[in-house]
């Protein structure tokens, strides 16, 4: 296992996600929040992708250093999520 993804696993939700909490960035698609409907590749009937910055802030696809990928159900319960660097 990387270092980054050793740090990425160490994180709690509430850790994982604070910078965007601290930005106000809601559930709704800002530049730093995507989401793509459709079936995914876990069966869910959506997915958002979460852009981080190397501080771990959340930043446009462009700029990203790391991805969070989260696939939900048709009722919006998740069901399976990834992390990653960009660019690998």
């Amino acid at each position: 296992m990387k270092e980054y993804e050793k740090y990425l696993d160490s994180l709690s939700d509430e850790e994982f996600f604070r910078p965007a909490k601290k930005q106000n960035i809601g559930m709704d698609d800002t530049p730093y929040i995507k989401t793509e409907v459709g079936q995914t590749p876990s069966g869910g009937a959506f997915s958002r992708a979460f852009y981080y910055d190397k501080d771990r802030k959340p930043c446009v696809p462009e700029e990203a250093i790391f991805v969070n990928i989260v696939e939900y159900d048709k009722d919006g319960n998740r069901i399976n999520e990834v992390y990653g660097k960009m660019g690998l």
